[in-house]
């Protein structure tokens, strides 16, 4: 198996993050927000990174006492290869390391993969928001990080 390099994503990264990003979901979000969100917290915004190119990413919040998984992603060739585990696994080392107690994120209902993807890492589902994907509800999951 090839080595997969986690690290911090690059700015030139960004329109790839968002190639990925719009092949991975049903509503993608804008190139704009991704920006965003890496000139927010660039220490948030994680990439797996395989042969110099970028295979999968992870994107964090760490506004509040809580972190909050904002999006994850692995492209299609690549998945099932452990890669979203190494970036959920990094994000987590990343928020224990700057005090956060807790993850969260949301999953759409539908996901069955997803869910037992994030159970499987110790997740936990907690409640449900009504609608949260403008025609579906989201499962909201919590990881405790102690």
């Amino acid at each position: 198996m090839e080595e997969i390099k986690i690290r911090t994503v690059f700015s030139s990264e960004l329109a790839t993050v968002h190639k990925i990003e719009k092949i991975s979901f049903k509503n993608p979000y804008p190139l704009p927000f991704i920006e965003s969100l890496y000139f927010w917290n660039p220490k948030a915004f994680l990439v797996a990174v395989k042969k110099e190119e970028v295979v999968g990413y992870i994107i964090a919040s760490t506004q509040t006492d809580v972190g909050l998984i904002i999006s994850i992603a692995v492209i299609p060739s690549e998945k099932r290869k452990g890669i979203g585990k190494s970036l959920i696994t990094a994000i987590i080392h990343f928020l224990k390391d700057i005090g956060m107690n807790s993850v969260r994120l949301e999953v759409r209902r539908s996901n069955i993969n997803a869910q037992k993807f994030y159970e499987a890492l110790g997740f936990e589902f907690t409640h449900t928001v009504h609608l949260y994907y403008r025609n579906e509800d989201a499962f909201v999951y919590f990881k405790f990080l102690n």
